[in-house]
């Protein structure tokens, strides 16, 4: 019978040999073995040999002391490249390739994209024209926010540094998508000197810029020198949300952190429009929005024979 004491049966403990094998080489000395296997032209057994009676190689491997046994067998070389993958090589490899043969060229050239950061390759160089910051080092990002209260309805992050005129056929593409809810779709567009001649590929909206001064409305004119409330507005998108710097990865990463921004704004511009207004306007609020949600429900109900959707 077996040892039983207050707590029930007896753990009896008894050895036997495990089947994980060695324990692995540290990672420094495989990837110092790597950088000199490449450094020195050497082979695995090469480089094996050579760091064994080396005390500069040792050292650079991060050995405290010298050894005269060698740091692995020849064979571990290969089983780590393996481990490591051909992909996860290639990706660093490509990135110095591109390093190198951007380092003579003074300009872009056209249809190869410079590498300006390792750890973000899609970060672009984007010519701001100021004198104190002529460049600057990310990616574009449109916003578009209401004439009046400024709150923003539209943001968009755009890879490759594309001309900002070209952008804004998918800005007003995003915002009627974000207020089909409210029925209701951009009819004008105010905008800076950089979207002109951009008429035509945006047929349904009026675009209004001051290149078109003599040609528009009094009440245009000053609807327009409305449009430069959004500069203060993209600074407070910088420095009170984050927009100044993403933690996210790739570029989908950027697109998702410039609307999180916007959205961040949005509920403090909420927050504020409570404080002023009171609850009442809040209370009205939350009324319609659950009206706009009880429409929707019935709309998409099995029993409902047809169902229209409003795309932008």
């Amino acid at each position: 019978m077996p040892d039983l004491d207050l707590f029930g049966q007896k753990v009896e403990c008894q050895p036997r040999v495990s089947a994980a094998g060695r324990p692995r080489v540290p990672l420094c000395i495989m990837i110092s073995l790597l950088s000199l296997k490449h450094a020195f032209n050497e082979s695995d057994e090469g480089v094996v040999q050579r760091c064994s009676e080396t005390p500069t190689w040792q050292y650079f491997s991060g050995q405290a002391y010298f050894e005269h046994r060698l740091p692995c067998d020849a064979t571990t070389l290969v089983k780590f490249r393996r481990l490591l993958g051909e992909q996860a090589l290639q990706e660093p490899l490509t990135k110095a390739q591109r390093i190198v043969q951007q380092s003579g060229q003074r300009k872009a050239v056209e249809g190869q994209r410079k590498l300006y950061a390792w750890h973000a390759p899609e970060v672009e160089c984007i010519g701001k024209g100021k004198a104190k910051a002529p460049d600057e080092f990310g990616l574009k990002v449109g916003i578009v926010s209401t004439l009046h209260a400024n709150l923003i309805v539209g943001a968009r992050a755009f890879a490759g540094n594309p001309y900002g005129g070209h952008t804004l056929a998918e800005q007003l593409e995003q915002a009627s998508i974000l207020m089909q809810d409210c029925a209701v779709k951009p009819a004008a567009a105010f905008v800076d000197l950089g979207y002109r001649g951009v008429d035509a590929d945006n047929p349904h909206v009026r675009i209004v810029h001051r290149g078109k001064l003599k040609r528009i409305s009094p009440q245009d004119k000053r609807l327009l020198r409305r449009r430069q409330a959004i500069e203060p507005l993209i600074g407070h998108l910088k420095a009170d949300h984050r927009m100044d710097r993403c933690s996210l990865k790739a570029e989908a990463g950027e697109r998702l952190h410039a609307v999180l921004c916007a959205a961040g704004y949005n509920l403090r511009w909420l927050l504020r429009m409570i404080a002023k207004k009171g609850l009442r306007a809040l209370l009205a609020f939350l009324l319609r929005l659950l009206r706009q949600v009880a429409m929707g429900a019935k709309m998409l109900a099995p029993r409902s024979p047809r169902a229209t959707l409003a795309l932008g």
